[in-house]
């Protein structure tokens, strides 16, 4: 059963849902943010995550052209981006309110926090760099907030941004969260994958890329692809079975059918861009039967998200 807890300041009561567990109409594969949670009622109607990306937040109001360099600033890291549909009978504000006091209530620290007075819509949509998720449903008036968590070394960013559906469809609410960290060097080059799978059978590869729910090969993943195409090239007689792996987000039968789908989209785009046999190359896709961590926490669930290449006969 959902959890809900009662969050009341002194110009709203409102209702916050903190359950991370997936909601029927939500959209496969996705969850709540940790720690931030959902307004009662709400859906997800888009989800992804990035494993390294950038984003720009606003610092400060938006009323002017040139506020685009001076509240604006870019972030780095591992980025989640949610998109929640509020249905009718709660005003925007009140659903600010809401995450506004359970943004401060998981140790974040506002940086910027503004409604339709300090943020010209026009100049915010189109003058000012701020990732604004799905913007062409804005309405012309919009809540925004900006605010950072400091742990250690790291530094967690969180912006969020309100407003009401332009086509009366209640409210929406764009949650992107940023979790920087040093970009990690995933390049494994041929000759270490032909030692891993001579020593193992196999080597597990990081520097695939999938958007979350997608099974589309990632730009970002072509030094990674080139260098499978060289280890096919440079050792003509191997044959490899791409394995698909997933982090258990979203269900067993969700899950089998992604790492499938993203095996065989690798062995496609060796085929195609590679020019690499068919007769060499099979996939299967095991969802998260075999994981390289725990799936209780993210850095386990990162370690689970991998291709593997595993020596066929």
């Amino acid at each position: 059963m959902m959890f809900i807890r009662k969050l009341a300041s002194l110009v709203l009561v409102g209702s916050f849902a903190y359950a991370s567990a997936g909601f029927g109409a939500d959209k496969a594969g996705s969850a709540d943010y940790p720690g931030v949670g959902r307004f009662e009622g709400s859906e997800i109607e888009f989800y992804a995550t990035e494993n390294y990306g950038e984003t720009t937040l606003a610092t400060g109001p938006v009323l002017k052209d040139s506020d685009a360099k001076t509240t604006a600033t870019t972030v780095e890291g591992r980025i989640t981006r949610i998109v929640y549909k509020v249905p009718k009978g709660s005003s925007p504000l009140e659903v600010f309110r809401n995450f506004e006091n359970r943004v401060a209530e998981a140790g974040y620290v506002a940086i910027f926090s503004g409604g339709p007075e300090q943020i010209n819509d026009y100049k915010f949509k189109y003058k000012h760099p701020v990732e604004k998720l799905q913007s062409t449903s804005l309405s012309s008036k919009i809540w925004y907030l900006s605010a950072k968590q400091t742990k250690g070394s790291s530094t967690a960013y969180i912006s969020l941004l309100v407003s009401p559906h332009s086509g009366g469809d209640g409210q929406r609410v764009r949650l992107i969260a940023v979790e920087t960290k040093t970009m990690e060097n995933r390049m494994v080059d041929a000759d270490k994958m032909r030692a891993s799978i001579s020593e193992t059978g196999k080597v597990a590869l990081y520097g695939i890329y999938f958007d979350t729910g997608s099974a589309t090969v990632q730009k970002s993943s072509a030094p990674t692809m080139r260098e499978i195409g060289e280890l096919l090239r440079n050792n003509s007689s191997m044959k490899i079975i791409v394995v698909g792996h997933t982090d258990n987000q979203g269900g067993y039968a969700y899950n089998m059918e992604l790492s499938e789908r993203r095996a065989a989209a690798v062995v496609k785009s060796l085929e195609t861009e590679f020019k690499i046999s068919s007769s060499r190359l099979k996939s299967a896709g095991v969802g998260y039967l075999a994981p390289a961590g725990s799936n209780g926490s993210e850095a386990g669930r990162a370690l689970n998200r991998r291709v593997a290449l595993v020596e066929d006969k």
